[in-house]
This record gives C-alpha cells, sequence and structure tokens, in this order.
C-alpha cells in the first residue's frame, strides 16, 4: 500500500519513515504509526462530536489493518524461508519474532478501537456545556487511548 512518488522539497515537508522504507512490511507499520500520530479530535459543533469520534474509531481499525498487513508479510517471508531452511534461520527467527511484537501491538488498537467506539456511542449533549468543554474533556479522553499504541509499538520502528 505504498503511496504515489514524490520528489520532497519545501513544499512537501520531510519524507516521513514510510516514505523512506523500501520494505512493504515495515512501509505499512510505519504508515500505521503516522496515522495514529495524525490523529486530532477537533469538531466544529456539539452535534459532530459522536460522529468525528466515530471516525477516529474507523482511522485506528484502518491502521490496525495496515499492522496486519505486515503480520502477513512477515508470516509469508518465515514460510517461504522454512521452505528451503527447514532446521531454522536467523532471518526467519527475527521475521517470527517481529510478528509477536506486531501482534502485541495489534492488540492496543483493538483496545483503542473499541473505546473510541464505546465513547461514541454513549455521547449525549448537555445543553450547559459548550463546545470548548466537550473538545477539552474528549480530546484528553481520546488522547489516553491512543497513547498505548504510541508507547507500545515494536521495538524495530
Amino acid at each position: 500500500m505504498r503511496g504515489p512518488t514524490i520528489r520532497w522539497g519545501l513544499e512537501h515537508g520531510h519524507p516521513r519513515p514510510s516514505d523512506l522504507t523500501t520494505s512493504d512490511k515495515l512501509a505499512n507499520l510505519y504508515l500505521a504509526q503516522e496515522t495514529i500520530e495524525d490523529i486530532t479530535f477537533a469538531p466544529s459543533e456539539i452535534e459532530e462530536i459522536s460522529e468525528d469520534l466515530g471516525g477516529i474509531a474507523s482511522e485506528v481499525e484502518e491502521a490496525g489493518a495496515l499492522v496486519d498487513e505486515a503480520i502477513a508479510g512477515y508470516q509469508e517471508s518465515v514460510e517461504q524461508i522454512t521452505q528451503y531452511f527447514p532446521n531454522g534461520n536467523p532471518t526467519s527467527e527475527e521475521c517470527e519474532e517481529k510478528i509477536g511484537e506486531a501482534e502485541t501491538w495489534r492488540e492496543t488498537f483493538n483496545e483503542a478501537a473499541y473505546g473510541l467506539d464505546d465513547l461514541s456511542a454513549t455521547f449525549q449533549a448537555d445543553p450547559d456545556r459548550t463546545l470548548e468543554d466537550y473538545t477539552t474533556d474528549y480530546s484528553a479522553q481520546v488522547e489516553d487511548l491512543l497513547d498505548p499504541i504510541k508507547s507500545e509499538s515494536p521495538y524495530f520502528l
């Protein structure tokens, strides 16, 4: 799931890690990480809060799907390596370690998406509260749900 080739210059900013790697597996993992880093909660109306929270949950689920693609790629690599080296190989062992790390990280995406869906489903507008109150409260809750993803990324990213 690689993006288009871009010539970097002032108008494009700095390249991101997903742009710099030649590995599809790492590109997906970096892209998942970048997606989470880019998430912001900034509704323009109180009526949009639930929808915005649901949208963030969808973004987290899509980022988690990128992690799943990377895991599948590493599993395919292990299968191909063990086909030719049935007694083991340091590269297959490294891939298996990456699979374990990525699967653990993937669980944090599931937990965050579930929490965000729950926030979205249980939101009730209170006429005594302002949009700024809601934005402050829910931004903190969104960050609390996303922090485990950010802090538990695999060691190799």
